[in-house]
C-alpha cells in the first residue's frame, strides 16, 4: 500500500510521528540532566567546582542532542524530497524510530558511570544502531521510486554513504575509550566528524 504527499492525511501523519518521537527524545535527554549540589557556594570557585562534577552529564548530552538534532534535520530534508510512502517504508520507519528513541537510556548511563568503557560502548553502539537504521530508508526510496525527482547515481551513493559513516565513527572510536578513557574519546568525536564529513565531500 502507497500514501502519496497530498493525497490525505496519511503522509502528513508519518512526518508527523516522526517529529513527535524526536521532539520525545530531546526532552527526556534534557530531563535527565540534574542540578549540581551547592552546599557552600560563596564562591565562583565552588560554584566551578560543583559544575565540574556534572560535565560528563554535559558533554554527553551535548552529544546526544547534536546526533538527534542532527537526524532530524537530515529527516526533514529527506521528507521534503519524498512524494510516497509505502507499507515497507514504514516499517523500516519504525526500526530507525526505535533507536532514536533508544537513544536517552545509554546517555543517561555514561551520565552515572562515565569511566568504565562499557558504558561508552553501549552509546557508541546505540547511536551507531541509529545510523544503521537510517541508511536503509534513504537507500530503499530511491528503487521503491518514493522521491519526487529521481536522485543522480552520484547524489543516491553520497545520501547512503552520508548515512552510514557514523558507524564508523562511533563503532571506530570504541578502541580508545579503553586506552585513553571514555571521556575523552567523546571530546574526539567532533573532529573526527569534521575529518569524515570532509572526506565525504571530496568523494561527491
Amino acid at each position: 500500500m502507497r500514501w502519496q504527499r497530498g493525497a490525505g492525511l496519511e503522509f502528513d501523519r508519518v512526518a508527523a510521528f516522526n517529529d513527535a518521537v524526536f521532539a520525545i527524545a530531546l526532552t527526556l535527554l534534557v530531563l535527565d540532566l540534574h542540578l549540581p549540589h551547592l552546599h557552600h557556594a560563596r564562591s565562583v570557585s565552588d560554584f566551578i567546582h560543583a559544575l565540574g562534577k556534572i560535565l560528563p552529564d554535559l558533554i554527553s548530552f551535548a552529544i546526544a542532542f547534536s546526533v538527534i538534532g542532527q537526524n532530524w534535520i537530515r529527516q526533514h530534508r529527506f521528507y521534503g524530497d519524498l512524494s510516497t510512502v509505502d507499507s515497507r517504508f514504514l516499517s523500516l520507519n519504525v526500526v530507525y524510530l526505535a533507536c532514536i528513541a533508544l537513544v536517552p537510556f545509554p546517555t543517561s548511563v555514561i551520565s552515572q558511570y562515565v569511566d568504565n568503557p562499557m558504558a561508552f560502548t553501549m552509546f557508541a553502539v546505540v547511536l551507531a544502531a541509529v545510523a544503521a537504521t537510517d541508511a536503509p530508508l534513504v537507500a530503499y526510496a530511491q528503487p521503491a521510486r518514493l522521491v519526487r525527482e529521481p536522485w543522480t547515481a552520484s547524489q543516491y551513493r553520497f545520501a547512503v554513504r552520508e548515512a552510514l559513516a557514523p558507524i564508523a565513527l562511533f563503532l571506530g572510536t570504541i578502541p580508545l575509550a579503553f586506552l585513553i578513557g571514555p571521556i575523552p574519546t567523546i571530546v574526539l568525536w567532533l573532529p573526527l566528524s569534521f575529518l569524515l564529513r570532509r572526506l565525504l565531500e571530496r568523494t561527491r
